[in-house]
């Protein structure tokens, strides 16, 4: 089988199959890895801030709870005093 000048040619090493490359698949192969690197550091990020948000709706929810029965509290202070 001709091989085209700067292919890359691999072998399997259990089959026995050969592969050939087209000259630039390589560069081609890293560029499509670095685009998924990013592609996963931006999801990262994005659950990290949802994270974040969550964990603020959280504290807002507990504080609202907490105010609510401050509030509970007060209202119920002078009945405990008389």
């Amino acid at each position: 089988m001709p091989v085209q000048r700067g292919t890359a040619r691999l072998v399997h090493p259990e089959t026995g199959v050969e592969y050939a490359f087209p000259p630039g698949a390589h560069r081609k192969a890293v560029e499509q890895l670095e685009l998924a690197a990013q592609a996963h550091r931006d999801a990262a990020e994005h659950d990290k801030k949802r994270i974040v948000l969550w964990q603020t709706d959280t504290q807002s929810e507990r504080w609202l709870e907490n105010s609510d029965h401050a509030y509970k509290l007060a209202q119920e202070a002078p009945r405990l005093c008389e």
